[in-house]
């Protein structure tokens, strides 16, 4: 049984696993946790009052910070919540959702009790997510209720629904048991959303706000120690060659390649405007709170910062046009 380990020692872990048994045969035990190392241990070093999350929505006006205390009340609720509907180590969880503080605290959560996440594009179609969740056999999908890129409106809930049933009616025949939805007023009322909340659907569709609201903020179970080589998420391919094919990220190397990407991106701070085109994303997220560096999230439709109070860089000028 391999008792759980710092960050330090899943890297030297990780660092022999990339080299040929011949020269190390011995490969050391140890096991790690991504959100751990990304939450919980930044708040007991007493930095729960710095920034993790700079979030600007589709409108300037909505904006919002989220420090590293208020993170982890966030992600230890979402872990409760896929406890609480059987998710553990291992387990595949479809992450179907827009450019919001919400999706890293769920990509995080699944971290905290070892389940393998995936990402999917918000602008994929029905049958591309149905594709990716059918794959990956997931029976818990995250989605929001609809979203706007600039002034169009796009229904996510909608598109889960389509692609739940084409998963229902494919030839490999996979249900979807539980869809947690994030309300988003600004983008359609609740009243809109086709929810199967009722006892006849077997309460598929739960409201996130209204199902985070009744788990506690502290850990029902504790953090899920996994080995330094466990399946940390799955990146699928855009499928334009064939079926899309998932790959598979894992734990502790993931953890190593980010502290390298930050070391470096620091070291070449003063050249980053030129070599780094700022622009966010959910990919920097585990890199940066590792550091712990703020990560900027935006749902604008060119996903940059148009709020110079929210960016850690001066937003860039547009050159003017040349009329003649």
């Amino acid at each position: 049984m391999f008792q759980p380990r710092p960050f330090l020692l899943a890297r030297v872990s990780s660092f022999f696993f990339l080299l040929s048994p011949s020269f190390f045969p011995l490969r050391l035990p140890s096991e790690t946790n991504v959100c751990y190392n990304c939450v919980d241990r930044h708040v007991e070093a007493g930095l729960g009052d710095r920034v993790a999350f700079l979030f600007e929505g589709n409108d300037l006006d909505a904006s919002s910070t989220t420090t590293y205390a208020q993170l982890k009340d966030q992600v230890v609720k979402i872990a409760n919540w896929l406890r609480a509907n059987g998710v553990g180590k291992g387990d595949d969880v479809t992450l179907y959702m827009p450019m919001v503080p919400e999706l890293p605290a769920a990509m995080l959560a699944c971290a905290r009790v070892g389940a393998v996440h995936s990402v999917v594009f918000g602008g994929f179609s029905a049958d591309a997510l149905a594709a990716r969740i059918s794959d990956s056999k997931s029976r818990i999908v995250l989605t929001a209720s609809a979203v706007r890129r600039g002034a169009k409106p796009i229904p996510l809930k909608t598109v889960v629904d389509a692609a739940i049933s084409k998963c229902a009616m494919g030839a490999e025949s996979h249900k979807v048991e539980r869809v947690l939805v994030l309300d988003k007023p600004e983008a359609a009322a609740r009243s809109e959303i086709p929810m199967m909340s009722s006892d006849e659907d077997g309460g598929r569709d739960q409201w996130w706000q209204d199902s985070l609201a009744q788990q506690p903020s502290e850990d029902t179970r504790p953090i899920e120690w996994v080995e330094a080589e466990h399946p940390l998420f799955k990146l699928y391919t855009s499928g334009s060659t064939g079926k899309p094919k998932g790959v598979i990220h894992s734990t502790a190397g993931y953890m190593v390649s980010s502290k390298i990407f930050v070391f470096f991106s620091n070291f070449c701070f003063l050249f980053r405007p030129f070599l780094f085109p700022f622009r966010p994303s959910p990919a920097p997220s585990f890199p940066s709170i590792l550091s712990p560096t703020p990560v900027p999230l935006s749902s604008a439709p060119d996903k940059t910062f148009r709020n110079s109070k929210l960016t850690p860089n001066p937003p860039r000028k547009t050159p003017p046009k040349n009329d003649k």
